[in-house]
């Protein structure tokens, strides 16, 4: 962004960009003139200690060594972000540890926002101190936060100049057509206040985001994944699940997934891209911080923003989305963790410096049970992490190239792609999940933190951006949210089945990925090169790669599709639907669709194993909405309408389900409020596949909500178009699921 200067400075006439009035809206017509003035510090002349802020750097290093043309106009407002350290970060860090644990008795044991306060936010004198101190100064508080890390506050350059010691000057950028703002020096104070650091002192780095659209005179060389089932075979929608949650049938239902942005997005473009690619609608919240407009102006860029909702949608297209955009980091961030509503974060931008307060914003997040997922980046192996993108408390994600057997069809190999970032961090040591990994043939190191941890598809993406454009987009920006959704439906199993949220899973990833099995869980990516090569097991480029399914999910949620109930001659009254199961030591006999008391013993299921102690196991439906209202299924399900123990079961439908008396002719129990459950068909064949079955069950075949069905089958059933009479969507892939009858 250009700042005006008077004549003696040669710059006059240059404006701002408007991408930098959208992200700096209170600088807007506040930046006068500047005025040459010896650029001594203010206060020079008084002799006396002042006392450094406690998270040492709170601007970006360039800012010093770079031209500067004068001064801002001392009238000049400016909006900063005014951070406190937490307390007992000792104790904090070593509770992270057992939370992290598996052998440890805290081991996901989250901590409520308020428990986290209570033990480790600053204190309320603390705050009060700090804001007391500021208002002396001249400074009005914009706002406060519950977890008391953060003040936002609002001044005249004159009383940021006085109150930090610094001179608020304007600056010919060294690398950019553009003139940023910035201190000359380092804030310090002239108390021993309790602040951490100041956020929005200086623009010199504006914020950076990994999206990008793909060049079409070098799509061949760029974009080398193959094939989605949008135009011109780029990936869309439900491509993304079939090649990496193949036989999930989990869809992110109440999950909540988080968006750190800087700009909105057009909603008529979200619109488009469910309407073209089959998704339901999405259900999108916008948190506004820092007084930003949630409505981009005509012409705004909104690749990032769009892309990012996109991807997450597509992944879990039953979660909700919670957008969070303001104009300083610090503030998004720690949105997120007050609100603490957002279980899985996804972040395609960073800012450099990192706000001082990031990493114990990010602690808090992880002792509260919250995944955050970064994109690594776009620019291939490099020593230099932007911003955040090396933090150790984020997982960092790369990006591959994806070919699968045709649009909707399943993954049949990946590479590392040659943009996928990758990093040994200069600022973080090796954490222990990370260590005892071999470094020799990736080239990583065994002293320092390396990135990227796991990674997904990059390239060959299509999207839907820019108020009603569209066409191929690339980078590690599609991949981190496309990982968020993908731990939607981690979260969302671990719900049903009464376990905590995976949280932060670096620790976990690791374990997976160093054990015998690893390729269980990960689609290990073994050849490609970003300056850095591919390899066997975890490398710089992908990380340990993209997930496997059902079985990482499994792993990461904590549960199988089972719980256990009972034991055997006891009995279990079920008030919401559920399939059974009675047995031990892999044999067990089932029964479906149940409701109300069931006791587990030989007499009522028969004995699957003789001369065993036996127990009982049930698998929920998931609850989908109240009566009266209606939901839609892209997948094939059986639906259940009651309450109670007493409900009405639907074999196998697909798309808008009314849960209603009228629509299922009939009241399951009446003068009680009920409501709509749901069971996923399990994925059990591809198109053309074959599948036998020696006991009655209910069959689908088709893809992306359009579905044939089949009740009560025995024998032999090939899944294709001769034997369910038509084709339920031309021209694409399509897949065989089943359900036991019952």
């Amino acid at each position: 962004m250009q700042f005006p200067v008077r004549q003696p400075l040669k710059n006059k006439g240059a404006v701002r960009s408007a991408r930098a009035r959208k992200l700096f809206p209170e600088l807007h017509g506040a930046i006068g003139a500047c005025a040459l003035l010896t650029l001594a510090s203010a206060h020079s002349s008084q002799a006396q200690a002042l006392f450094g802020l406690r998270g040492g750097h709170s601007i970006h290093p360039g800012v010093t060594r770079s031209h500067s043309l004068g001064h801002m106009a001392e009238n000049a407002r400016l909006n900063l972000a005014v951070s406190l350290p937490a307390r007992n970060q000792g104790a904090l860090d070593s509770l992270l540890q057992q939370i992290y644990d598996p052998q440890s008795p805290n081991y996901h044991h989250y901590l409520t926002t308020q428990e986290y306060n209570a033990a480790f936010a600053p204190t309320e004198a603390q705050y009060s101190a700090v804001i007391t101190y500021l208002k002396s100064q001249g400074f009005t508080v914009n706002s406060t936060y519950g977890n008391r890390m953060i003040v936002d506050v609002g001044a005249p350059i004159s009383n940021i100049e006085q109150t930090f010691h610094v001179n608020m000057l304007v600056y010919q950028h060294p690398t950019e057509n553009r003139t940023f703002f910035g201190p000359d020096t380092e804030p310090a104070l002239d108390k021993a206040i309790p602040i951490l650091g100041v956020t929005g002192l200086d623009n010199y780095s504006l914020p950076h985001s990994n999206a990008h659209v793909a060049p079409l005179a070098a799509k061949s060389k760029v974009a080398l994944s193959s094939a989605g089932s949008g135009p011109g075979a780029q990936f869309i929608s439900f491509d993304f699940r079939a090649a990496y949650a193949p036989k999930a049938t989990l869809d992110g239902a109440g999950q909540t997934i988080g968006l750190f942005q800087f700009g909105s997005y057009f909603p008529s473009d979200i619109a488009s891209y469910c309407t073209t690619t089959g998704l339901p609608p999405a259900n999108i919240t916008e948190v506004l911080l820092n007084g930003v407009s949630g409505s981009p102006a005509a012409g705004d860029n909104t690749l990032e923003q769009s892309l990012d909702i996109e991807m997450e949608h597509a992944m879990a297209p039953g979660a909700n989305i919670r957008f969070y955009t303001g104009n300083n980091a610090a503030d998004i961030w720690n949105q997120m963790a007050v609100e603490n509503i957002a279980k899985q974060v996804s972040s395609s931008w960073s800012v450099s410096p990192p706000p001082s307060t990031l990493n114990q914003i990010l602690q808090q997040m992880a002792a509260q049970g919250q995944s955050v997922f970064n994109a690594s980046g776009d620019s291939g192996y490099s020593a230099s992490p932007f911003g955040w993108d090396d933090n150790a408390y984020m997982t960092s994600v790369g990006g591959t190239n994806l070919s699968t057997n045709g649009g909707g069809g399943p993954l049949t190999s990946e590479d590392g792609w040659s943009g996928s970032s990758g990093y040994i961090s200069p600022n973080f040591a090796i954490p222990s999940w990370q260590q005892g990994i071999s470094m020799t043939a990736n080239g990583g190191s065994t002293t320092q933190r390396n990135c990227p941890d796991v990674s997904m598809v990059a390239t060959n993406i299509w999207c839907v951006y820019n108020n009603g454009g569209s066409g191929g987009v690339l980078g590690t920006s599609a991949a981190s949210p496309l990982w968020a959704g993908f731990m939607a439906l981690v979260n969302q199993q671990a719900a049903q089945h009464g376990k905590p949220n995976a949280g932060f899973i670096n620790p976990a990833v690791y374990a997976l990925g160093k054990g015998a099995s690893y390729t269980t869980y990960f689609n290990d990516t073994t050849t490609g090169n970003n300056g850095k090569p591919a390899v066997t097991g975890y490398d710089l480029v992908t990380g340990w790669g993209s997930p496997k399914g059902q079985a990482m999910i499994d792993s990461l949620s904590g549960s199988a599709n089972y719980s256990f109930v009972a034991n055997e001659n006891q009995s279990a009254s079920f008030a919401t639907p559920v399939d059974v199961a009675y047995g031990a030591n892999s044999s067990y006999f089932y029964k479906y669709a149940i409701g109300g008391a069931l006791t587990f013993n030989n007499a009522t299921f028969g004995d699957p194993i003789a001369g065993v102690a036996k127990a009982g196991y049930s698998k929920p439906y998931v609850k989908s909405v109240n009566e009266g209202s209606a939901a839609s299924f892209y997948q094939p399900i059986e639906a259940a309408y009651g309450a109670n123990g007493h409900y009405f079961f639907n074999y196998g439908t697909t798309g808008t389900v009314t849960f209603t008396n009228a629509a299922w002719g009939g009241d399951p129990v009446a003068n009680t409020a009920k409501a709509g459950y749901y069971m996923p068909y399990m994925e059990c064949a591809g198109e053309g596949g074959s599948v036998t079955f020696s006991a009655p069950t209910d069959v689908a075949y088709g893809a992306n909500g359009h579905y044939l069905f089949k009740h009560a089958v025995t024998g032999t059933v090939t899944f294709n178009t001769a034997v369910f009479g038509s084709d339920p969507l031309v021209g694409t892939y399509k897949f065989g699921y089943y359900r036991p009858s019952h």
